[in-house]
């Protein structure tokens, strides 16, 4: 699992900050004989929401950006 943990740092101080947002990344392992590709269950939980959305076959050669910018997209709708 990635897990992507979202902190506001009111005016910079450490002491103040508080966690507004995570994205949980969970590989759902559902295709083993192409391990090029991953597909995945994605927790977005913000405030008192919780969205889960699915991302398929994405091309692990992308990386975590192109994975993360695939999740935003898919977020927006």
């Amino acid at each position: 699992m990635i897990r992507i943990t979202i902190e506001i740092v009111p005016f910079g101080k450490e002491e103040y900050k508080r966690i507004i947002g995570e994205i949980k990344i969970i590989n759902t392992v559902d295709h083993p004989e192409r391990p090029e590709f991953g597909n995945y269950k994605v927790i977005i939980i913000e405030k008192d929401t919780k969205k889960e959305i699915r991302i398929k076959d994405h091309k692990r050669s992308e990386g975590i950006w192109a994975l993360l910018d695939k999740i935003l997209k898919k977020h927006k709708k």
